[in-house]
């Protein structure tokens, strides 16, 4: 029993010293500080350095602020330009990603009971923005082919608006036109991939030509050619456009053909300091359709290496635009 009461009272005294200690002990400070932050920031593809500003109401001394992030968004630094506003800064990595992205950063303040919040979204490296289009111009530098996608109609060579039940792929074309060229330039060879696109080149002697320009909600897109002695110039697709920048495409209600209106498609894609254009779905009425289905066709007509065949290319043409100068 005695020992049992040395126990208890052992128990009450450790008891009344810590009440004791929590009575004398300093005070916690309040937690009534906030932190505000810009709600969103939008990055290119490229990444690069960036800065939002934040607000503290009821600052404490000596407070701090931190950023917590994901990986892509890193490199935190902070500026206090004042007691109660200061300035963020970090990196944002580049987007080698075919998606846009987007996260959220977490900012703490040491006083604060909730953290601040905001958005960093990235757009990805293909995107064209709906202003960059609007009231530009723009000229192709290079018409891609596709071996498989891309087709060659035959036409009569002395009656280059006669078109012949003769299909090949661009590839066959490429593969003949190099083995051509070969035997003829020993000294000077080339793959059958150099015979896969058409530059556009001006000269005193030849200019050839494709040209989108846009302005007020309309597009206007033509091709052709210009010699001393003269040239063509075609108007192919000329309406009201509209275009969705999250997926690229843009939708032509064309009325540059007096006979017939109809539904045009494009793809829109940055490609390096270029953008790709592409047409995905062009309708055309039965006489045409029957050769070029729902394909664009090129403007010009190419010959093979020696000139005794001549050829319209016609689906897969994918367009290298630069700024018009």
């Amino acid at each position: 029993m005695k020992t049992f009461i040395n126990i208890f009272a052992m128990l009450s005294a450790a008891a009344v010293l810590a009440v004791s200690c929590q009575e004398k002990g300093p005070e916690a400070p309040a937690m009534d500080s906030k932190i505000t932050v810009e709600p969103t920031l939008e990055a290119i593809a490229d990444g690069g350095t960036y800065s939002v500003a934040y607000q503290i109401d009821s600052p404490c001394e000596g407070g701090e602020v931190e950023a917590v992030a994901d990986v892509w968004v890193n490199n935190f630094s902070y500026e206090a330009l004042t007691d109660s506003t200061g300035v963020i800064t970090f990196n944002v990595d580049s987007n080698t990603g075919t998606e846009d992205r987007e996260t959220k950063v977490t900012v703490i303040y040491s006083n604060a009971v909730e953290p601040a919040f905001f958005t960093v979204s990235q757009s990805n490296p293909y995107k064209v923005f709906a202003s960059e289009l609007e009231n530009s111009s723009w000229k192709a530098a290079y018409c891609r082919f596709d071996r498989e996608k891309t087709m060659f109609n035959e036409v009569n060579p002395e009656t280059q608006s006669e078109l012949w039940n003769i299909v090949i792929t661009a590839g066959e074309y490429a593969d003949q036109y190099a083995n051509d060229w070969n035997m003829a330039n020993p000294d000077n060879l080339i793959s059958s991939e150099d015979a896969l696109s058409f530059e556009f080149t001006e000269s005193p002697e030849l200019t050839t030509f494709y040209t989108v320009r846009i302005s007020d909600g309309m597009i206007e897109i033509a091709d052709g050619m210009t010699t001393p002695a003269g040239g063509a110039d075609v108007l192919r697709v000329f309406g009201k456009y509209e275009y969705d920048e999250n997926t690229g495409i843009m939708q032509i209600h064309d009325v540059s053909n007096s006979l017939y209106e109809r539904d045009v498609t494009y793809e829109i894609k940055r490609n390096g300091d270029h953008i790709d254009f592409r047409n995905t779905y062009m309708w055309w009425p039965d006489y045409l359709a029957y050769y070029f289905g729902e394909s664009d066709r090129f403007g010009l007509v190419l010959p093979n290496y020696d000139g005794s065949r001549c050829f319209i290319p016609f689906g897969y043409l994918l367009y290298e635009l630069v700024p018009m100068e």
